[in-house]
């Protein structure tokens, strides 16, 4: 297999056609088709499906294509990291993160990043707990800042930067907003952050006090989804106060003073045990620590 090999199915798999991944590559039509079959002869299985609506990976295209990203960012972080230290300047760094970590931490850390690394190319994207791995494990991220899933995949390694108490909140105006206590708040629907809080924990929560849990719970792994819903009604939430604490959040959610233990919320950074960042990943990793150090977990 060869590295031109590998970008060209690549294409295919992100543009689903022959011509768009050719355009991509800057090549010709049948270079693009020629380097494919290629490398399907050469494996000796097929890679893509022709059809007049483009081309699918088969199950082994798909295999490859997974191994190929891989190979291909991590020949990316290794030109980049030489260039940096033949005195270079740019470099570039892939960060995923929650919505909520989006609000509350990136305008900081991307404004340190100018400071520091001016002409560095910076991607951020959001994504939910779900979905980061397979971004993480093809090479698109080079880590991903969240609160941390109740089980670490074993491939990743986790860095802890925060940890804090979850809080109650409900929008401005809500009939229960000055609650003290658990008990007052049984009979409203509820969210969940799903996957930091599995529905046994945030039953747990209720019962461990004497009081019964909420009948009517909804899971939610985006934040940002779960305030467009407490807006719209008297559904109740659990939040980093970072994150319910934030202007924007704060003008239309509050704080629900409730005086009873709420779970736990660990944060920081995910990435995978084999691959080492490029000075500029690190020196971004470096600006995350010091602005979660900062915020009122």
């Amino acid at each position: 297999m060869k590295l031109h090999q590998l970008r060209a199915l690549v294409a295919c798999a992100d543009h689903r056609s022959l011509r768009a991944a050719a355009d991509a590559l800057a090549l010709s039509h049948p270079a693009v088709t020629k380097t494919v079959r290629e490398l399907e002869v050469s494996l000796g299985v097929p890679l893509v499906v022709r059809s007049a609506q483009g081309v699918t990976l088969t199950a082994h295209g798909e295999t490859l294509c997974v191994r190929a990203r891989q190979v291909l960012a991590d020949l990316r972080r290794a030109e980049e990291e030489i260039h940096q230290l033949k005195g270079g300047q740019g470099g570039r760094v892939a960060i995923g993160l929650t919505s909520a970590l989006a609000l509350f931490a990136m305008p900081a850390v991307l404004e340190r990043m100018r400071q520091s690394l001016p002409y560095a190319s910076i991607e951020v994207s959001e994504w939910t707990l779900g979905t980061y791995l397979d971004r993480l494990r093809d090479g698109t991220l080079d880590f991903f800042v969240s609160p941390f899933p109740a089980v670490i995949p074993p491939d990743c390694d986790a860095t802890e930067l925060a940890r804090g108490r979850l809080v109650a909140a409900a929008r401005s105006g809500h009939p229960a907003v000055q609650a003290t206590s658990l008990q007052a708040l049984t009979a409203y629907e509820w969210l969940y952050p799903a996957p930091v809080v599995d529905r046994a924990q945030f039953d747990d929560v209720f019962l461990a006090l004497g009081h019964r849990a909420p009948e009517r719970v909804t899971a939610c792994d985006s934040a940002l989804l779960a305030l467009g819903l407490m807006l719209q009604g008297d559904t109740l939430g659990l939040f980093s106060r970072p994150y319910a604490e934030h202007p924007l959040v704060r003008h239309g959610i509050r704080i629900v003073p409730v005086a009873d233990t709420l779970p736990e919320i660990r944060l920081g950074i995910i990435h995978r045990k084999d691959i080492r960042l490029t000075p500029t990943a690190r020196q971004c990793l470096n600006h995350i620590r010091q602005v979660m150090a900062q915020l009122p977990w």
